[in-house]
């Protein structure tokens, strides 16, 4: 473990099976490594057959694969490049060694592929025949690019015995001449340019048939160097062709926005025949949590913005996810995280975890209902619930950019509405009808009426469908509920002689427990960033259980208010909610939102409530 201000020594030592482009072949090697950190200075010296390199951190993965291959070539006298999966294995053991303190923990690395198999529509592959064409045209693409490097090297040395003058063709700079687009000094000089210039210094040489001296050269040593520079050049080139002709294109960026353990947005520039940037993206989001979400990447397919003719697979975007364990969980989703522009030659993309748990998203509102007088709505509510992703995999509708997903999540939720101490308790009523001596009417009240009095309800939801349509910006879903709630009531204390009651000034408080299921159908818009819009509904069934104190009834007007037997229908609501949220700032941990509900008893739309909540929203957090 690294700490902030102290100096520390890693040893490390790994056996490794690598192979190579130019051969399948597995060898063993063993990387032994000295990791320092002093100060704001750190650095691995790594001990490689007999050879020793120091590499700065973080590492640089192309610095790293120049190294390898170097030190690897430099002891059998060939000339091979390791492969990506290979050096990915490496680096990562790498990254790993070092682990700051008071650092976010990594939740994993992304490792994103240079080159990618693009299918098109009817020639579909399996993933291993994916892999075995990329890995096949690599193989020829770095043999290719090894002997271009090689030649050049060898061609560049001419350009430190030619004078400054050959730099501008042949002419003298003035000293007032700046010109360093050109390049006036050798030092100035990039390797696109060098290599430029080596095709102007061949044409010089080629020009001159006799076997002369050019800028105190043989023009035969020239020709000979500059054109098999030129001809590996050349090879290259038509390399790029020939794996481009077996669909096989270099991936140029990669952009990815990950949220609450999905892939929400993912695009990937890949360079197509005409050199043109082509985009691929998801046509949903892409669970993100889970093994079996990992597993899932070989179905996944990415199409181009503006058309459906190609598709590629999100396996084949990534070598791999090197995902880290950890205990008493089987999440493995980071941190919400966006990536913009990411190029894969840079290596894997280090995704770090959450460094908070999100315990609940707490709600603290006030119901604008409650501000009239004799309303029993709570002017001050408390709600928290929390939100658990289940099966995360969605299916694709056909070609259509959208999909469904089924058992995607589970909500928990509880409240407590009523703080203030006026209207708490809901006062039953009763027809005072009496024979014999023994009341035979039941107090009673409508089934909203113990809904809008309750005071603490608890439940939960479990989603059944859901489809989400990405380019229309919104997501309908299907869930199934049942919740708990809590209603205290007051009743007067009544006497009965023969046919007559008696109703005492004492009152009673007794509770009503109510058991409710539920259906419920939405629709969500994400219409911006920072403001959402849900439209829901939901067919309420409610039993009350009350130790046949009193009963529930449908309608004060309707209904048989004598009877003990309740009525079918008098447990059965509609209720139509309308949620708006808008976040002021770009910090998604708080943000407003106005919740307005109306319910309607079913049968009798004359019995009904309305409430408008208006409050804050912020999620209760706790550090990890």
């Amino acid at each position: 473990m690294e700490q902030q201000g102290k100096e520390i020594t890693i040893v490390a030592s790994e056996d490794f099976g690598i192979t190579f482009y130019e051969s399948r072949s597995l060898e063993s090697i063993t990387i032994k490594v000295t990791y320092k950190n002093k100060s704001q200075d750190s650095a691995f010296t790594i001990d490689l057959l007999d050879t020793t390199f120091v590499l700065k951190n973080p590492i640089n993965i192309l610095v790293l694969r120049d190294k390898l291959n170097s030190v690897i070539n430099s002891k059998t006298s060939e000339n091979r490049s390791i492969s990506q999966s290979s050096l990915h294995e490496i680096f990562v053991w790498l990254d790993k060694i070092p682990n700051t303190g008071g650092s976010v923990p990594l939740a994993g690395m992304l490792i994103p592929n240079t080159h990618i198999y693009v299918a098109r529509n009817g020639g579909e592959k399996t993933y291993d025949e994916r892999t075995k064409k990329v890995f096949n045209a690599m193989a020829l693409l770095n043999k290719a690019v090894n002997q271009e490097e090689l030649e050049y090297k060898k061609a560049a040395v001419l350009l430190d015995k030619v004078p400054d003058s050959f730099l501008t063709g042949g002419a003298t700079v003035a000293p007032s001449d700046t010109t360093t687009a050109i390049g006036t000094k050798k030092s100035d000089l990039s390797p696109a340019r060098k290599k430029k210039l080596l095709t102007i210094l061949n044409q010089k040489a080629n020009n001159d048939k006799a076997d002369s001296s050019l800028y105190g050269l043989s023009t035969e040593t020239i020709r000979g160097t500059t054109n098999r520079f030129i001809e590996s050049a050349k090879k290259l080139d038509e390399t790029y062709l020939t794996i481009k002709e077996q669909y096989i294109f270099p991936i140029k960026k990669i952009s990815i926005q990950i949220e609450r353990g999905f892939i929400e947005r993912i695009q990937v520039w890949v360079e197509d025949q005409l050199n043109r940037e082509r985009i691929y993206e998801n046509v949903y989001a892409i669970g993100f949590s889970s093994i079996k979400n990992f597993r899932f990447f070989d179905k996944t397919r990415l199409f181009p913005r503006f058309e459906n003719d190609t598709y590629i697979y999100l396996s084949d975007v990534f070598d791999n996810y090197n995902n880290r364990l950890d205990n008493y969980t089987r999440d493995y989703s980071p941190a919400d995280t966006t990536i913009n522009e990411y190029e894969p030659k840079n290596g894997p993309i280090s995704l770090h975890r959450d460094e908070f748990v999100n315990l609940f998203d707490t709600k603290v509102y006030t119901d604008l209902s409650g501000l009239k007088p004799n309303s029993p709505n709570g002017l001050i509510q408390i709600e928290v619930a929390r939100r658990f992703n289940i099966k995360t995999s969605r299916i694709q509708v056909g070609k259509l950019r959208s999909d469904f997903g089924f058992l995607s999540y589970y909500n928990v939720y509880g409240s407590y509405n009523k703080l203030e101490s006026e209207q708490r308790n809901l006062p039953l009523r009763n027809e005072n009808v009496a024979e014999n001596g023994e009341l035979l009417s039941p107090s009673y009240a409508t089934n909203l009426d113990f809904r809008q009095y309750e005071n603490f309800s608890i439940g939960s939801e479990l989603n059944a469908i859901l489809f989400d349509w990405p380019d229309g910006k919104l997501t309908t879903f299907l869930d199934f509920g049942a919740r708990y709630g809590h209603t205290p009531v007051v009743d007067h204390l009544r006497t009965v002689a023969g046919n007559k009651v008696n109703i005492e000034r004492d009152t009673i408080v007794l509770s009503g427990h109510s058991a409710t299921w539920y259906p419920k159908i939405g629709i969500e818009l994400f219409s911006e960033k920072r403001v959402g819009f849900v439209f829901s509904y939901q067919l309420n069934s409610t039993y009350l259980f009350s130790n046949n104190n009193f009963k529930q009834i449908k309608s004060y007007a309707k209904s048989d208010l004598v009877s003990r037997t309740v009525e079918r229908s008098a447990r059965q609501s509609h209720m139509l909610e309308v949620y708006l949220r808008a976040e002021p700032t770009g910090n998604r941990n708080g943000r407003f939102f106005f919740r307005g509900r109306y319910f309607i008893q079913h049968r009798d739309t004359n019995t009904f409530f309305s409430q408008f909540q208006l409050g804050y929203s912020y999620n209760l957090l706790f550090r990890k």
